[in-house]
């Protein structure tokens, strides 16, 4: 592949942190099951975060952050390969990527192109609305970088009243934060 299908995604979002280094004994088996370029990126790239830790690719050997008893867009089948520093996963299942919000409980499909799913994260209305970028550098700042299992979020969660916006934010355990607002936005 002479130019990466990441390459813009890499530009916004360089990779950074501590990396899980791919492992061809334990993460081969799921490789095969997404698309190629995603596969590539994992071989070359290992998982972690990417843009300070806006964004970051899922170990999907390690425990899940959803369980999709859950979450009613989920069936079980998919593989989380992405999720935010405000703990929206997305999965591939069923062949194409779906982007789940926690706070809203809602998911979206992008269908099964790496590069228009990939590339999609990079747009400035996408960066503002959804990864909420702006959010990210206050949260950044108030609370420190996150580690793999950690999020910012909002206390409390937007379905219980809260908001997304500054005064609300925390950082919390990413699993339990998940598990929370399952509780009440699905």
């Amino acid at each position: 592949m002479p130019v990466s299908l990441f390459d813009s995604f890499h530009a916004a979002f360089p990779p950074s942190s501590e990396r899980v280094p791919f492992d061809p004994k334990r993460h081969d088996a799921l490789a095969a099951k997404v698309p190629p370029a995603l596969a590539a990126e994992w071989r070359e790239f290992g998982f972690g975060a990417y843009g300070s830790g806006i964004v970051w690719t899922c170990d999907p050997v390690a425990e899940p952050f959803l369980d999709p008893d859950d979450w009613s867009p989920l069936d079980g089948t998919g593989i989380e390969v992405l999720r935010t520093a405000f703990a929206d996963v997305c999965l591939w299942q069923q062949e194409q990527f779906i982007l789940l919000s926690v706070h809203s409980g809602k998911s979206f499909e992008f269908g099964s192109n790496a590069e228009l799913f990939f590339g999609s994260l990079v747009h400035q209305p996408f960066r503002k609305s959804y990864l909420l970028e702006r959010l990210f550098g206050i949260a950044r700042r108030r609370f420190g970088e996150l580690g793999a299992d950690e999020c910012y979020g909002f206390a409390p969660l937007p379905a219980l009243g809260g908001a997304i916006a500054e005064e609300h934010l925390i950082k919390a355990p990413m699993r339990e934060y998940v598990a929370m607002a399952a509780q009440v936005v699905d």
